[in-house]
Parts: structure tokens; C-alpha cells; sequence
């Protein structure tokens, strides 16, 4: 299954603290203004808090934040929150999700990649 994920050319996500550029992740905890309402990590949605408890790397190190549709990415992120994140090389882009590790969040989903792309 198709879903979408904002990610570099690598694979990484903005949010991923192991970026090369600390700007990068800076800016995403900045202006995404994550961990609130709008913007939970996995640990603190209340639709994924009971399946994946603490989201510990060792258990689940191998899922990737993203969301279902083009939709939900853009209730995620503003178009301005966009056209900064591009200008550090990070794009709203469809990655194949393997179909039985779907997570289902209040506004995010968390899956496994298909391939080992996406990081």
C-alpha cells in the first residue's frame, strides 16, 4: 500500500534527531510545533499510545511516521511549513508501506517501509 511521508533523499524524516544537519531538525521541532494537539508523536497519540506504549527505538525502530493521504499530510504541515522544509531538501512524497504494518493514529499513521528507504 501507497502512503505518504515527508522525507530527504535519503529517507529521513525532519523530525529524525540523527539528521546531519541540526538545522534540519532544529527547524522541524520549531516549526512544526510537534509534541502538542495537532502535532502528537506516537507516544503521546491517543489512538497509537496503547499499541505501541513507549515507541521505544529497539521494538519499533524499523517504522516510519507518515500519513494516508495527501489530506492528512497537508492538515500536518502548513504550505508554508512546505516550502520551508524544501529548501533543506524534504518533500511530501509516497513511499510503499508493507500492507500489515498500517498504524492507524488520530492524525498520523505509523508503518514499516517496504523497502529499507526511509528513515
Amino acid at each position: 500500500m501507497m502512503v505518504w511521508r515527508v522525507q530527504n533523499r535519503r529517507g529521513q524524516g525532519p523530525y529524525r534527531d540523527n539528521n546531519k544537519d541540526i538545522e534540519v531538525y532544529d527547524w522541524a521541532k520549531r516549526v512544526s510545533r510537534h509534541n502538542n494537539y495537532k502535532h502528537p508523536n506516537p507516544r503521546q497519540d491517543s489512538l497509537l499510545v496503547p499499541i505501541v506504549g513507549d515507541f521505544n527505538e529497539k521494538k519499533w525502530g524499523n517504522y516510519r511516521c507518515g500519513f494516508l493521504n495527501n489530506t492528512q499530510a497537508r492538515k500536518w504541515f502548513t504550505t508554508g511549513e512546505f516550502k520551508s522544509m524544501a529548501k533543506f531538501g524534504f518533500h511530501l512524497v509516497q513511499v510503499e508501506a508493507e500492507d500489515d504494518s498500517i498504524l492507524l493514529g488520530t492524525s498520523q499513521i505509523i508503518f514499516k517501509p517496504k523497502n529499507k528507504g526511509s528513515k
